[in-house]
C-alpha cells in the first residue's frame, strides 16, 4: 500500500517538475529595444520612419504573432483621469515565423492611423494626420501623460502554449534619432 502512495506522489512530483520546465524555463522570450528609433526617411511625408526593434532571446521559436501597438493618452479632454487608446499602425499585422536569435524591426505609422481624424484630437494633430505628417513626437507631447507600448501575442512552437510579450512604456524621450539603419 505504501508502495502505491509514494508511486503517486513521486509521480505528480515528476509531473509538477516536467510542467515547470517545459512552461517556465524552456520558452521563448522576447526583448524590445529601450527606445523607438527615428529614421530620417525619403518615403513617409512626415519625413521619417519609426520602429521598435524585437529579439528573440528565448530557447524556442514564436509562432503566429498578432502584434499590437497601443498609444495611450491621458487628459486630452477635460474629464479628469480619462486614458484614450488608439492602435496604431504597424506594418505587419501578424508575424508567421520568429526563430530563436532573430531580430525584427516593426514599423510604426502614425500618420497612416485614422482614429487621428477624430475631434477628438486638437487641430493640428487632424490637420498633420490629413497632410500626413503627423510625428509620433506629436502624439506624445498630448495630454499630462501620453506613452506607447507593443503588445505581442505568439504561439510557442514547441508547446504550443500561447504567450504575451509586452514592451516597456515607451515615451517622447524614448524617441531616439538615429542616422542610418545600422546603427540600431
Amino acid at each position: 500500500m505504501f508502495q502505491y502512495f509514494l508511486g503517486i506522489i513521486f509521480g505528480v512530483l515528476s509531473s509538477l517538475l516536467g510542467w515547470y520546465i517545459l512552461y517556465h524555463l524552456i520558452i521563448p522570450k522576447i526583448n524590445f529595444a529601450p527606445a523607438i528609433s527615428k529614421l530620417k526617411s525619403q518615403k513617409p511625408s512626415n519625413g521619417y520612419f519609426y520602429g521598435v526593434k524585437l529579439w528573440n532571446i528565448g530557447k524556442r521559436d514564436v509562432i503566429d504573432i498578432d502584434v499590437f501597438i497601443k498609444y495611450k493618452v491621458k487628459g486630452l479632454t477635460k474629464q479628469k483621469g480619462l486614458w484614450h487608446t488608439v492602435e496604431l499602425k504597424k506594418r505587419p499585422d501578424k508575424l508567421t515565423y520568429f526563430p530563436k536569435g532573430e531580430k525584427r524591426i516593426i514599423p510604426i505609422y502614425p500618420e497612416k492611423t485614422n482614429r487621428f481624424s477624430d475631434p477628438i484630437f486638437p487641430k493640428d494633430i487632424r490637420e498633420k494626420y490629413q497632410s500626413g505628417t503627423l510625428m509620433l513626437d506629436d502624439i506624445l507631447m498630448l495630454g499630462s501623460i501620453s506613452f506607447i507600448q507593443v503588445y505581442l501575442l505568439g504561439y510557442d512552437r514547441f508547446s504550443g502554449s500561447r504567450r504575451i510579450f509586452m514592451s516597456k512604456k515607451y515615451y517622447l524621450a524614448d524617441l531616439v534619432e538615429k542616422n542610418t539603419r545600422r546603427g540600431e
